[in-house]
């Protein structure tokens, strides 16, 4: 899901032989030190220089801990081990490749470490989708007019003010994880659509991701406003997740056809019956969702790279992101 955070560098060390990441707490473990190590460690971090950073991660490397820990992909203790062998005068090399190591968390919760969906991702999943069954409705994309992304939502929903916007009633808790829930840290790579063999724009980003299986609860509630004159169109539960369940199942048929145009297979996980009659209720959240699935048809511009590398405007997106070991 993404939460603007990164394992930092002095709260952790790789497992190689477990394919692990232990993530500790930095004052516990400094708390253990004896005290050679622990002046050791302060005359490194005090350095505060590119190359120190590098040797942490050598300092921590040489010692055990316990903590945390989450799954690595095959290949990242490999690449951390590559990490390490930089020659610490080589400041340029270090920058790019702890640049290129960063791993970026998922959102979780503070008091356990466990990862959670908050619940302004899936209202503006939601959102989405119900906006697109409106475009289907109205059919203001074939109007002719160009809107801009606030006035065209302003249309659909038909509000000009945020108390007027029927999506004040909608109201959605966190998704809080049932049970041991795990993550696990991978390559996400960008691939060209359309069998083109050659990989997307840019090195691969390194995130943690939610493992497929893992169960959240939380709820999603529609009240009736109070003063209905004001929310000309307001939003009923049953729509809503109507419109979440066709709009996601139309873009993820798209992005198997795609898949499978490419040598990829999809990973996706049939969920339970929902409680609603109609069957379970799909939706697309998290980082690299791609632009179909946070956009709506008929009034879409997603930059694209065209022939040459000449930027552009397109309906659809050129570049998918996958999941790597």
């Amino acid at each position: 899901m993404g939460c603007d955070e990164v394992y930092e560098p002095t709260g952790f060390i790789v497992d190689e032989k477990a394919c692990q990441l232990i993530v500790f707490d930095p004052f516990d473990f400094i708390s253990e030190m004896d005290e050679e190590d622990r002046r050791t460690f302060s005359k490194i971090c005090s350095k505060g220089t590119v190359s120190s950073i590098l040797e942490i991660y050598k300092f921590l490397q040489s010692r055990t801990a316990e903590g945390r820990r989450v799954d690595l992909c095959n290949e990242l203790p490999a690449h951390f081990r590559q990490t390490l062998s930089i020659p610490v005068s080589d400041e340029r090399m270090i920058v790019q490749e702890l640049h290129n190591f960063a791993m970026a968390r998922t959102a979780y919760l503070a008091e356990d470490q466990r990862p959670y969906i908050p619940g302004s991702s899936v209202k503006g999943a939601l959102r989405t989708a119900y906006l697109n069954l409106l475009e289907n409705e109205q059919g203001l994309s074939k109007k002719g007019k160009r809107f801009k992304a606030g006035e065209l939502e302003r249309a659909l929903l038909d509000y000009g003010s945020i108390p007027t916007d029927p999506f004040r009633m909608v109201k959605v808790s966190d998704f809080r994880p049932v049970g041991d829930v795990r993550t696990r840290v991978v390559y996400a790579v960008n691939q060209r659509k359309g069998g083109d063999t050659k990989n997307g724009r840019g090195p691969a980003q390194i995130l943690e991701a939610i493992r497929a299986g893992s169960v959240f609860a939380g709820t999603i509630s529609v009240e009736r406003p109070l003063d209905t004159g004001k929310i000309k169109r307001p939003v009923d539960l049953k729509s809503l997740l109507s419109a979440s369940r066709d709009f996601y199942s139309d873009e993820r048929n798209r992005e198997d056809a795609e898949l499978t145009a490419i040598g990829a297979k999809a990973s996706f996980v049939s969920p339970p019956a929902a409680e609603t009659r109609e069957g379970p209720v799909l939706i697309r959240l998290g980082r690299h969702s791609g632009a179909e699935c946070v956009t709506i048809r008929g009034h879409r511009q997603i930059k694209i790279l065209r022939a040459k590398g000449k930027p552009g405007i397109g309906e659809t997106a050129t570049t998918l992101w996958l999941a790597s070991e």
